[in-house]
């Protein structure tokens, strides 16, 4: 059986022989800049990526110098001292909130057994044995295919539908990066691409789901917005996941909203909305009952309100999703489902995508 250091030296070789492939047809655009600084921070986040999918997650609280003596922490450690802090920080932070769940369960003889259970992950959301949407999770790297300026040309569910997410073209695509609050998080940003930077990712829409005009449906991703983001002020300039005259949620830079419709592909026909979107990490969730008045719009936990109108988007069987004029932003997990999600179920989401991202 192989240790971890020689799965390590094959999946660096593989990688280089893969690179070398690419190379030997790549062809470059030279009115795109060169940004070495960027390629190298890419190249840097693939790797740790690659590392900590064979790490164990700490249980108790150690000190800095102590958790360097795990294998993959040190590697981590030695190609990013600032990401191995992070996720130093993020590891306690999960003991600390393991160690609050013990205290709760009581003390004495009237203590509780703390069990230890599967944790939650979207993929809890759906129904198993017919499968009513899809997670597509996006620090799930064996999920991905890509092209040669490491662009998403495809993107595959973690759990739910045979749905994939196909980018347009690699130019209309996205590439992995991280969240800025996350360092071990890994996100795509149309801007981390190592060639058309200043386009984000756009698809055609994917198929298999029932969605809109009558029927139930819940949308929800997490979103890093900068500030180059709320900056621009053009009326493309949209960061979201829709299916045209059906519905719609994302953010849009030039009222600096974040908005979700139940039939215009922006705010404009039946909407919630949360103006005064300033730059953050965001989860953003919106799930309709297939009622008319049935939308509901739900921000880092928050329920925004009613909707304005109560038209019916027109049915469709799928979603796309879009940062073409947008492609600063990072944008994680998606979700998407053929039925509304209860008030405590956007509330378990809403917590486990905070946990992850923010």
């Amino acid at each position: 059986m192989k240790n971890f250091k020689d799965l390590i030296k094959e999946i660096k070789k593989e990688n280089k022989q893969e690179l070398v492939k690419k190379q030997k047809g790549m062809s470059f655009d030279f009115n795109q800049p060169f940004n070495k600084k960027k390629l190298d921070e890419i190249n840097t986040i693939n790797k740790i990526n690659e590392i900590i999918k064979y790490r164990d997650l700490p249980m108790e609280k150690v000190s800095y110098e102590h958790w360097l003596k795990v294998l993959q922490n040190k590697m981590v450690d030695e190609l990013h001292p600032g990401y191995a802090k992070k996720l130093y920080e993020q590891d306690m932070s999960r003991v600390e909130k393991y160690e609050e769940l013990k205290k709760k369960s009581g003390k004495g003889r009237n203590k509780i057994a703390v069990t230890t259970e599967d944790p939650f992950t979207p993929a809890d959301l759906l129904n198993a044995a017919s499968p009513d949407g899809a997670w597509y999770d996006s620090t799930d790297a064996t999920k991905n295919t890509f092209h040669s300026n490491n662009g998403l040309s495809q993107w595959d569910e973690s759990a739910g539908k045979t749905a994939p997410i196909i980018p347009y073209s690699a130019p209309l695509s996205a590439a992995p990066t991280t969240f800025p609050n996350s360092a071990a998080t890994r996100g795509f940003s149309g801007a981390a691409k190592t060639a058309n930077q200043g386009v984000g990712i756009d698809m055609p829409d994917t198929t298999g789901f029932t969605l809109a005009n009558g029927n139930p449906w819940t949308v929800g991703w997490v979103l890093y917005i900068p500030q180059s983001s709320v900056n621009l002020s053009g009326g493309t300039a949209r960061a979201r996941i829709h299916s045209t005259v059906a519905f719609s949620l994302g953010f849009r830079s030039d009222t600096e909203t974040i908005w979700a419709d139940q039939r215009g592909s922006y705010d404009h026909i039946s909407y919630i909305r949360k103006t005064g979107v300033t730059a953050g990490t965001y989860v953003i969730i919106a799930t309709q009952d297939g009622t008319a008045s049935g939308l509901k719009l739900y921000v880092n936990g928050v329920d925004q309100g009613a909707q304005s109108d109560t038209h019916f988007g027109q049915a469709k069987t799928g979603f796309r999703v879009d940062t073409r004029f947008n492609p600063d932003v990072v944008f994680g997990d998606i979700l998407v489902m053929e039925r509304a999600l209860t008030s405590a179920e956007v509330t378990t989401l809403n917590s486990y995508w905070t946990t992850k991202f923010i």
